[in-house]
């Protein structure tokens, strides 16, 4: 079992399943009400605050407690916690805010405009000279993932020392480990610097991963009884039949694929989010019926997983959202056989994209297609609005290899969007455009973010 199948299953235990979802909606509720908690300052004061900007660290909250299971209370909100604990979390959001940015194409390295533009049969040779001559942003994207690394390395530790026995994973990966210096290599092709001082050192006090995070669940393996372990167990025993050593992930591949939960799940859900306030800013008539579904609720009552079901409009509004404005606008696979589409015959080992945004945004499949309309998504609106096909409307992908968080991603969004208007409706700032201008680098945000004047409800 290769390390991306190992992975993919960690994140289906922890993102896909009910019970794995029902763990985590606490915390989307807490951090969204610390974000409401600082909004609350603001209100009636004129200031102009930038929603792209707070949803973004509200996300990044969101992830990284889900992903190590651990507060790093990266906002100073007047939460008690040690002076080391607060500078580790502030750290690691700028170091995944300084990784996320590094991987847009626009702010990449020369070498990796250089990889999409030669055929992949020189991307060794690639590799060898960015390792061997690298710029100054292959330089800062290494050392920013390094530094993440060494976090996650320094939660690992503690793990391990809290399971002295060891959780024999259940999670196995029975492929070959790269030969000599290859398996210490970042997957830019450079070099790895030495790991930071705090690497494998006991984390600071307080900081210890929770048993429902992404990183308990790459460690500990699924929990016993389920059908992610019975799938592992099951290869680890194929694995001893036919003479492989049923080998489980080592920590440098659980501190990458935490990084990779991060970066998936932080400005994907800001960006979404982001345009849902700005579009029902600009759609009065969408915002008071959402609005009407949040108080039928009720303004002071807390969320819990059970309830979600009581808000289709909201589930509709961000559906909407993600259909107008799609934070991965496309989608890539590689073709595993030969394929005919629209009489053209598409070669094995063919590279495919898949315009989402195009899609998103077509009258071939979609009536009205540049309006705001989330009835669409509703059984009202459906005929008359809804698309011509049913995976016209793709934000996360489809098929098996669909990003594994969607449920987790949709089910963030809509709490956040019922908490923030339980409290408070938002205004874009004078001068700003009705249809918001947008920015694509790895993903497609808002070029102005979203400068809002927040109103209070209360």
């Amino acid at each position: 079992m290769a390390v991306w199948q190992l992975a993919r299953k960690a994140f289906d235990t922890s993102l896909l399943l009910p019970v794995s979802l029902a763990q985590h909606t606490p915390t989307m509720d807490n951090c969204v009400l610390r974000l409401i908690t600082r909004l609350k300052r603001v209100v009636g004061s004129g200031e102009t605050v930038d929603m792209w900007r707070e949803l973004g660290t509200m996300t990044l909250e969101v992830v990284g407690e889900c992903a190590y299971g651990i507060d790093f209370h990266s906002v100073d909100d007047g939460r008690q916690c040690s002076r080391q604990q607060q500078s580790l979390g502030k750290e690691l959001v700028e170091a995944c805010r300084t990784s996320f940015k590094q991987a847009s194409i626009l702010e990449a390295s020369r070498y990796v405009s250089l990889q999409l533009l030669l055929p992949s049969a020189l991307s060794p040779a690639v590799r060898w000279m960015a390792n061997a001559f690298p710029d100054a942003r292959q330089t800062m994207n290494v050392q920013t993932r390094n530094h993440i690394t060494a976090v996650s390395k320094t939660l690992i530790a503690g793990w391990r020392a809290s399971h002295p026995t060891g959780a024999t994973h259940n999670l196995t990966d029975t492929s070959t480990k790269p030969s000599g210096n290859e398996a210490d290599k970042s997957p830019s092709g450079v070099d790895s610097a030495p790991a930071a001082a705090m690497e494998g050192s006991a984390p600071p006090a307080g900081l210890k991963i929770s048993d429902r995070s992404f990183l308990n669940t790459l460690l500990a393996g699924p929990a016993p009884g389920t059908a992610t372990a019975a799938a592992a167990a099951a290869a680890a025993t194929a694995a001893t039949a036919a003479g492989k050593e049923a080998r489980v992930m080592d920590d440098d591949a659980v501190a990458e694929q935490a990084l990779v939960f991060i970066l998936a799940g932080y400005e994907t859900t800001a960006n979404t989010l982001a345009f849902a306030i700005y579009l029902l800013a600009v759609n009065p008539e969408a915002e008071a019926r959402l609005i009407s579904e949040v108080d039928s609720f009720g303004r002071t009552r807390p969320i819990t997983f059970s309830d979600l079901d009581q808000f289709p409009y909201t589930d509709a509004v961000v559906k909407e959202s993600l259909r107008l404005h799609t934070p991965l606008g496309i989608t890539v696979r590689k073709a595993t056989e030969e394929l005919q589409v629209l009489g053209k015959t598409i070669p094995r080992g063919s590279v495919l994209v898949f315009p989402a945004h195009t899609f998103h945004n077509s009258e071939e499949f979609w009536p009205r297609p540049t309006e705001f309309l989330p009835q669409r998504f509703l059984p009202e609106g459906q005929r008359e609005l809804g698309p011509a096909t049913a995976n016209a409307h793709m934000p996360f992908g489809i098929g098996a290899r669909m990003c594994p968080g969607y449920k987790f991603a949709q089910q963030e969004a809509k709490i956040s969007l019922v908490r923030l208007y339980q409290n408070f409706t938002f205004a874009l700032a004078p001068g700003m455009p009705q249809a918001p201008r947008t920015v694509t680098g790895l993903t497609t945000g808002l070029a102005d973010g979203v400068p809002v004047r927040v109103h209070s409800r209360v």
